[in-house]
């Protein structure tokens, strides 16, 4: 994660969850527990 501001591109898949299906930053990743967010931080690891 470079800063708090990163955008994290939503990739098209619907996960039937309007807070998931979207473009995401670290804020609304953590508001709304995007896990597939989680799933990218967890593969630069």
């Amino acid at each position: 994660v470079r800063d708090e501001f990163q955008i994290f591109r939503w990739d098209g898949v619907n996960r039937g969850f309007a807070g998931h299906n979207q473009d995401q930053d670290l804020r609304s990743a953590m508001r709304n527990s995007t896990v597939w967010v989680y799933e990218l931080f967890a593969k630069d690891i």
